[in-house]
């Protein structure tokens, strides 16, 4: 895995855990981190995809965190996925 800094790719993966917590690319951090990480991303460039990963017990509330900082960002192609 990839430090959060570093992107190698246009995919970038947000995924919402069942307790709440976030990860950007595999490495957990806050929503503050979060909300730092994909600004940071939005003002590189706003062609990244951002597939926001979530299971069924999952809080919609911070789906819906994630889709606000997204917005917020400028990042404008997002995919939700449910997973196991």
């Amino acid at each position: 895995n990839k430090p959060a800094g570093e992107i190698s790719k246009s995919i970038v993966h947000v995924t919402v855990f069942p307790n709440g917590e976030y990860s950007f690319n595999y490495v957990k951090m806050s929503r503050d981190g979060l909300d730092s990480t994909l600004c940071d991303l939005g003002r590189r460039s706003n062609e990244y995809t951002i597939l926001i990963e979530c299971t069924q017990q999952s809080s919609h509330g911070k789906m819906i965190d994630v889709l606000d900082i997204c917005e917020k960002a400028g990042l404008k192609n997002l995919s939700v996925v449910s997973v196991e």
